[in-house]
């Protein structure tokens, strides 16, 4: 989806000695309007850490750096669950054996999945990023050339 950018204006605060910069609100476009009505659960969720990213970090660089350290992060997340998992008794006469694998097919594995697709989810953005990042700076040394 292209994204359309917001006017900004500049607004002289008399509480304040410099000029504020305000976003001005917009409505969204009808396209903008019929993708976000298109989108699965996924897709919004997709949407929104893509945006997230982009706001927080708008130097291409910085944003790739920080999502390999959430990505760092997400792994390091999916060995607890792993190291958790070992820990588990996997003798049936063991007391707690039964209680437990019933807590871990209502709560471990959900979140254990959770994590792992973050995971996945995460490394397709980073793949991503360095494509759009690779195309650019391809594109400028054709421009130089």
């Amino acid at each position: 989806m292209s994204k359309q950018k917001r006017p900004i204006e500049e607004v002289e605060d008399p509480t304040v000695h410099y000029t504020k910069r305000v976003i001005v609100p917009t409505t969204a476009t009808e396209s903008e309007l019929n993708y976000y009505l298109n989108c699965k659960g996924a897709d919004i969720t997709k949407e929104v850490d893509l945006q997230a990213f982009e706001k927080a970090y708008p130097n291409d660089e910085d944003r790739l750096k920080f999502m390999r350290d959430l990505l760092l992060y997400q792994q390091a997340r999916i060995g607890v669950y792993k190291d958790i998992k070992k820990r588990f008794p996997t003798n049936r006469n063991h007391p707690k054996y039964f209680e437990l694998q019933t807590w871990k097919k209502a709560n471990f594995i959900i979140s254990q999945r959770v994590a792992k697709a973050l995971e996945r989810r995460l490394e397709d953005q980073i793949s991503d990023l360095e494509d759009r990042m690779n195309e650019k700076f391809l594109e400028g040394k054709e421009a130089d050339s």
